[in-house]
Protein backbone atom coordinates (compact mmCIF):
# COMPACT_ATOMS: atom_id res chain seq x y z
CA UNK A 1 0.00 0.00 0.00
CA UNK A 2 2.78 2.47 0.93
CA UNK A 3 4.66 1.59 -2.26
CA UNK A 4 1.54 2.22 -4.36
CA UNK A 5 0.98 5.60 -2.71
CA UNK A 6 4.61 6.55 -3.27
CA UNK A 7 4.34 5.66 -6.97
CA UNK A 8 1.08 7.63 -7.32
CA UNK A 9 2.60 10.63 -5.52
CA UNK A 10 5.72 10.49 -7.73
CA UNK A 11 3.69 10.29 -10.92
CA UNK A 12 1.55 13.21 -9.71
CA UNK A 13 4.60 15.39 -9.11
CA UNK A 14 6.05 14.50 -12.50
CA UNK A 15 2.69 15.38 -14.08
CA UNK A 16 2.62 18.75 -12.32
CA UNK A 17 6.17 19.50 -13.47
CA UNK A 18 5.44 18.45 -17.07
CA UNK A 19 2.13 20.28 -17.18
CA UNK A 20 3.73 23.41 -15.79
CA UNK A 21 6.54 23.43 -18.35
CA UNK A 22 3.90 23.17 -21.08
CA UNK A 23 1.94 26.02 -19.55
CA UNK A 24 5.06 28.16 -19.31
CA UNK A 25 5.48 27.99 -23.08
CA UNK A 26 1.79 28.48 -23.85
CA UNK A 27 0.54 32.05 -24.26
CA UNK A 28 -2.82 30.96 -22.87
CA UNK A 29 -1.28 29.37 -19.78
CA UNK A 30 -3.29 28.85 -16.62
CA UNK A 31 -2.21 30.99 -13.69
CA UNK A 32 -2.85 28.25 -11.13
CA UNK A 33 -0.50 25.94 -13.06
CA UNK A 34 2.12 28.66 -13.02
CA UNK A 35 1.76 29.04 -9.25
CA UNK A 36 2.16 25.25 -8.91
CA UNK A 37 5.26 25.44 -11.08
CA UNK A 38 6.97 28.12 -8.95
CA UNK A 39 5.95 26.57 -5.62
CA UNK A 40 6.09 22.80 -6.27
CA UNK A 41 7.93 21.82 -9.46
CA UNK A 42 10.68 24.46 -9.23
CA UNK A 43 10.21 26.32 -5.92
CA UNK A 44 11.15 29.95 -6.28
CA UNK A 45 12.52 30.02 -2.72
CA UNK A 46 15.45 27.97 -4.04
CA UNK A 47 16.25 30.57 -6.71
CA UNK A 48 18.64 33.50 -6.42
CA UNK A 49 17.45 36.67 -4.76
CA UNK A 50 17.68 39.87 -6.76
CA UNK A 51 21.36 40.92 -6.67
CA UNK A 52 22.19 43.32 -3.83
CA UNK A 53 18.68 43.22 -2.33
CA UNK A 54 18.44 40.45 0.27
CA UNK A 55 15.37 39.66 2.34
CA UNK A 56 12.73 42.09 3.50
CA UNK A 57 13.88 45.31 1.87
CA UNK A 58 11.62 48.36 1.66
CA UNK A 59 8.81 47.81 -0.83
CA UNK A 60 6.65 50.09 -2.94
CA UNK A 61 3.40 49.86 -1.01
CA UNK A 62 0.58 50.67 -1.73
CA UNK A 63 1.36 49.99 -5.39
CA UNK A 64 0.62 46.27 -5.38
CA UNK A 65 3.54 45.33 -3.17
CA UNK A 66 4.18 45.14 0.54
CA UNK A 67 5.80 47.48 3.02
CA UNK A 68 8.67 44.98 2.83
CA UNK A 69 9.49 42.67 -0.07
CA UNK A 70 11.84 39.86 -1.01
CA UNK A 71 12.50 39.32 -4.71
CA UNK A 72 13.55 36.02 -6.27
CA UNK A 73 14.58 35.42 -9.88
CA UNK A 74 15.03 32.26 -11.91
CA UNK A 75 18.36 31.55 -13.58
CA UNK A 76 17.31 33.14 -16.89
CA UNK A 77 16.34 36.37 -15.12
CA UNK A 78 19.47 36.34 -12.95
CA UNK A 79 21.69 36.07 -16.05
CA UNK A 80 19.67 38.81 -17.79
CA UNK A 81 20.16 41.17 -14.86
CA UNK A 82 23.93 40.69 -15.11
CA UNK A 83 23.96 41.28 -18.89
CA UNK A 84 21.96 44.55 -18.65
CA UNK A 85 20.31 44.02 -22.08
CA UNK A 86 16.75 43.50 -20.85
CA UNK A 87 15.09 40.37 -19.56
CA UNK A 88 15.28 37.30 -21.79
CA UNK A 89 12.21 35.24 -22.63
CA UNK A 90 11.58 32.77 -19.84
CA UNK A 91 12.67 35.21 -17.11
CA UNK A 92 10.58 34.92 -13.95
CA UNK A 93 10.55 37.46 -11.12
CA UNK A 94 8.71 36.54 -7.91
CA UNK A 95 8.11 39.18 -5.26
CA UNK A 96 7.01 38.19 -1.77
CA UNK A 97 4.98 41.07 -0.31
CA UNK A 98 5.05 41.60 3.47
CA UNK A 99 3.07 43.75 5.89
CA UNK A 100 4.67 46.18 8.35
CA UNK A 101 4.92 43.38 10.93
CA UNK A 102 6.70 41.22 8.31
CA UNK A 103 3.81 38.82 7.69
CA UNK A 104 3.69 37.42 4.16
CA UNK A 105 0.67 39.06 2.48
CA UNK A 106 0.97 37.80 -1.10
CA UNK A 107 3.04 37.04 -4.19
CA UNK A 108 3.35 39.07 -7.35
CA UNK A 109 5.14 37.66 -10.36
CA UNK A 110 6.30 38.70 -13.79
CA UNK A 111 6.97 36.07 -16.47
CA UNK A 112 8.56 37.16 -19.77
CA UNK A 113 6.86 35.49 -22.76
CA UNK A 114 7.97 36.64 -26.21
CA UNK A 115 5.01 37.85 -28.27
CA UNK A 116 2.51 37.61 -25.39
CA UNK A 117 1.92 41.34 -24.86
CA UNK A 118 4.31 43.56 -26.84
CA UNK A 119 2.50 46.71 -25.63
CA UNK A 120 3.72 45.91 -22.07
CA UNK A 121 7.12 44.37 -22.64
CA UNK A 122 5.72 40.83 -23.18
CA UNK A 123 5.18 40.35 -19.45
CA UNK A 124 2.57 37.96 -18.05
CA UNK A 125 1.59 39.12 -14.55
CA UNK A 126 0.19 37.05 -11.68
CA UNK A 127 -1.01 38.16 -8.25
CA UNK A 128 -1.66 35.46 -5.63
CA UNK A 129 -2.32 34.99 -1.93
CA UNK A 130 0.35 33.34 0.27
CA UNK A 131 -1.67 30.10 -0.05
CA UNK A 132 -1.43 30.31 -3.86
CA UNK A 133 -4.99 31.45 -4.68
CA UNK A 134 -4.75 33.49 -7.88
CA UNK A 135 -6.19 37.00 -7.61
CA UNK A 136 -5.24 38.35 -11.03
CA UNK A 137 -3.28 37.17 -14.04
CA UNK A 138 -2.32 37.92 -17.64
CA UNK A 139 -2.41 41.52 -18.77
CA UNK A 140 -3.09 43.01 -15.32
CA UNK A 141 -3.72 46.69 -16.05
CA UNK A 142 -2.72 48.17 -12.66
CA UNK A 143 0.62 46.32 -12.89
CA UNK A 144 1.16 47.50 -16.46
CA UNK A 145 0.22 51.09 -15.61
CA UNK A 146 2.69 51.27 -12.72
CA UNK A 147 5.54 49.46 -14.48
CA UNK A 148 5.10 51.49 -17.70
CA UNK A 149 7.26 54.21 -16.11
CA UNK A 150 10.10 51.68 -16.41
CA UNK A 151 9.39 50.70 -20.05
CA UNK A 152 12.98 51.58 -21.03
CA UNK A 153 14.20 49.25 -18.27
CA UNK A 154 12.00 46.39 -19.56
CA UNK A 155 9.17 47.32 -17.15
CA UNK A 156 11.27 46.37 -14.12
CA UNK A 157 11.37 48.53 -10.97
CA UNK A 158 13.64 46.44 -8.73
CA UNK A 159 16.89 47.48 -10.40
CA UNK A 160 18.66 48.19 -13.66
CA UNK A 161 18.19 45.48 -16.30
CA UNK A 162 18.94 47.63 -19.36
CA UNK A 163 22.20 49.56 -19.11
CA UNK A 164 21.50 53.26 -18.51
CA UNK A 165 17.70 52.94 -18.72
CA UNK A 166 16.61 52.60 -15.08
CA UNK A 167 14.20 55.44 -14.25
CA UNK A 168 14.69 56.61 -10.66
CA UNK A 169 11.54 58.74 -10.55
CA UNK A 170 8.84 58.19 -7.94
CA UNK A 171 6.08 55.71 -8.69
CA UNK A 172 2.95 57.37 -10.09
Amino acid sequence: MKKALLVIASVGLISVASLSRTQLTNHEMKADGFIQYITVADPYTGWQMWPDKGKLYKGRSPHGHGIFVTTYVNRIAFNSIAEKKGMADGSIIVVENYTADKTLAGLTTMYKVGGYNPEAGDWYWIEATPAGRVLGFGKVQPCIDCHRVQAGNDYVWTGEVVSGKYNKVAIP
